[in-house]
C-alpha cells in the first residue's frame, strides 16, 4: 500500500514538474 503511495506520489511530482517547465517554456 505505502509502495503504491509512493509511486503515486512521485508520479504526480513528475507531472508538476513537466507542467512547470512547459509554463516556463510558454510565457
Amino acid at each position: 500500500m505505502a509502495c503504491e503511495i509512493l509511486i503515486q506520489s512521485a508520479y504526480n511530482c513528475n507531472f508538476i514538474r513537466i507542467a512547470f517547465r512547459l509554463f516556463l517554456f510558454f510565457s
